[in-house]
């Protein structure tokens, strides 16, 4: 098998701010933005068979850290690396649909959740004293039950 090839999470880094400042008008990316995607990147990557692995760590020349929030430094375009992985690393769609999803999974965790602001039927497993706990409220980006994101991976 062959040793995967390394590459910097620059990339990712790069491809989430091009979307951001894009479709959002922002110039920044969280760390933790910055996690989820690499989470789904990295699915795309074994689901297409190429052997890749991020590097943990991201270049301070072309970006800064301040309070866990990622500004990019350096104006000049990152290395060029193959069309196979720049296809799946700078997939605008799929980056705009994973932030949008991110975002509204953020949205849905501040809400004070609770069995009178719920819209859905319950399914009768939860009484009034745990309902926090009902699995309507959470999205979970492992399960990919967005039709959308999941066509993507």
């Amino acid at each position: 098998m062959n040793k995967p090839v390394e590459i910097k999470l620059d990339y990712i880094i790069d491809s989430i701010l091009k979307v951001k400042n894009k479709r959002f008008n922002e110039n920044f990316t969280t760390l933790e933005e910055l996690e989820v995607i690499k989470k789904l990147i990295e699915r795309r990557i074994i689901k297409n068979n190429i052997s890749i692995k991020f590097t943990e760590l991201f270049s301070k020349k072309n970006f800064s850290l301040i309070n866990n929030i990622l500004f990019k430094t350096n104006t000049k375009e990152l290395e060029y690396i193959s069309d196979n992985i720049m296809g799946l690393i700078y997939d605008e769609n799929f980056i705009y649909i994973c932030l949008c999803e991110y975002k509204v999974s953020k949205l849905n965790d501040s809400i004070e959740h609770n069995c009178s602001n719920c819209s859905r039927k319950c399914s009768g497993n939860f009484s009034y004293s745990n309902d926090y706990t009902c699995f309507r409220w959470k999205y979970d980006f492992e399960e990919e039950t967005n039709k959308q994101l999941r066509k993507y991976l």
